[in-house]
């Protein structure tokens, strides 16, 4: 319930942002400065998965213990934490690099406040279907 709420504040909030979006000639990037934005960015990203199940999984592969009801994986141990993180932090980069590239190319053909717009009705979607099911359930 309380997801479905934040999904649908969050949607309301990135419509009316849109609407009162105007499209400069400069970027964010050239207004605030780029390691602003870089740092930003990487603070976000770290808050934003630090309790995801990835990261639990990593490091559960760095522990000596094996993920439990899985006996075809039971044997596999991974005594090198160093080598997971890095393995872990280059997928993260590669994941990023992806989505970089891809709101790049995308935003080159549609303008940022259909994109704001999209997302916005996209995550209010999600909130209307979390809210469904958390009252049928």
């Amino acid at each position: 319930m309380l997801v479905a709420l934040c999904l649908v504040i969050d949607a309301v909030v990135h419509l009316q942002l849109a609407s009162g979006y105007q499209q400069s000639s400069s970027s964010f990037a050239e207004l605030v400065g780029f390691w602003r934005v870089a740092s930003l960015g990487c603070g976000v990203i770290f808050l934003a998965e630090s309790g995801d199940l990835t990261q639990i999984l990593t490091a559960d592969l760095t522990s000596n213990t094996t993920i439990p009801h899985r006996e075809p994986a039971a044997h596999l141990r991974h005594h090198h934490p160093a080598s997971v993180a890095i393995g872990a932090t280059r997928g993260l980069w590669a994941v990023g690099l992806l989505a970089i590239l891809g709101g790049k190319t995308v935003l080159a053909v549609l303008p940022l406040k259909w994109m704001i717009r999209i997302a916005a009705v996209v995550t209010l979607a999600l909130g209307i279907y979390s809210l469904v099911t958390a009252v049928n359930e």
